[in-house]
Formats: structure tokens, sequence, C-alpha cells
């Protein structure tokens, strides 16, 4: 964890090692619970914040980030330390409206979202509407964003 961090601040602009050191700390994170602390301590979330601000646009980069993000979210030390950051929430939501058409960086974000106190988990209407048209829904509603993203996965399947 400790050199997977380092080389991400060395490298902040190459999106291969963001994209691999996102997965790389999802990894270890999911693997070695007992790393909470250490993630906690080198401030892995913001490591992680930084890969996803510097690479808006390139989807392997948001997914396994949030993907790291959300294999910390069940433990409450390692969490505590992005939780109330508004800003790595707003970025989980620029995922979810740059990745609109991704329905595994969706349901990522959407599974991260809700453990944030104030979450609205959710895309707003017009990204739904976009989601939903894509794959042949009606475009109206969370309700129907939820439907195509339940369709998609089950036709991905």
């Amino acid at each position: 964890l400790v050199l997977t961090c380092k080389a991400m601040r060395a490298a902040p602009r190459a999106s291969l090692v963001q994209e691999h050191g996102c997965g790389a700390i999802r990894a270890l994170m999911a693997s070695h619970p007992k790393l909470s602390e250490t993630f906690a301590t080198l401030r892995a979330a913001d490591v992680i914040a930084c890969a996803m601000e510097e690479h808006p646009m390139q989807g392997a980069v948001q997914l396994n980030a949030i993907k790291a993000l959300l294999a910390v979210a069940p433990d409450h030390h390692a969490f505590e330390t992005f939780k109330l950051n508004d800003h790595v929430e707003n970025l989980v939501k620029s995922a979810e409206l740059n990745h609109a058409h991704n329905s595994d960086v969706l349901r990522s974000s959407m599974s991260l979202l809700a453990y944030f106190p104030k979450a609205k988990v959710g895309l707003p209407a017009a990204a739904a509407h976009t989601t939903s048209a894509e794959s042949g829904g009606s475009g109206v509603g969370t309700a129907s964003f939820n439907s195509a993203v339940t369709a998609s996965l089950s036709f991905s399947s």
C-alpha cells in the first residue's frame, strides 16, 4: 500500500499508473482489511481523489477509484478519512455524470454514495434519460434509470 501510494503521488498525470494504482489499492483493501489504519495514515483516499480529479474522462481510472473507495467503505476507521469530504463525494457524482453510459461506474458509484451521510443516490433526470434511452427505456426519472441499469446488467451477464 505504501509503494502504491508513493507511485501514484509520483506520477499523477500517468493515467495507467493511476488506473492500476487504484486497482491495487482496491485489491489490497479487499484482501487485507487490517490495512485500514495504514490507509488512513497514508491518506490513501486523497491519492485516489487526486487520480479521479486528474483523469475525469478515463472510465477505467474512475471505476477503479470508486471500487477502491467502496472496498474501504465498510471499515469505519478508514472510511472516516473521506466520508465527510464533500470533494470526494462530488468526484464520485461527477464520475456518474461523465460515464453515464458505463453500468459498472454507475452501479459502483451508487453503492459508494449510499455510505455518505447526506448522499442522494441516483443521477439527475437528464443523465437518467440518456442512460435509460440507450437501454431502450422511457427515460423518465430515477426509477427508469435503475431499471435500465438492472436491464443492462442482466443483458451483459
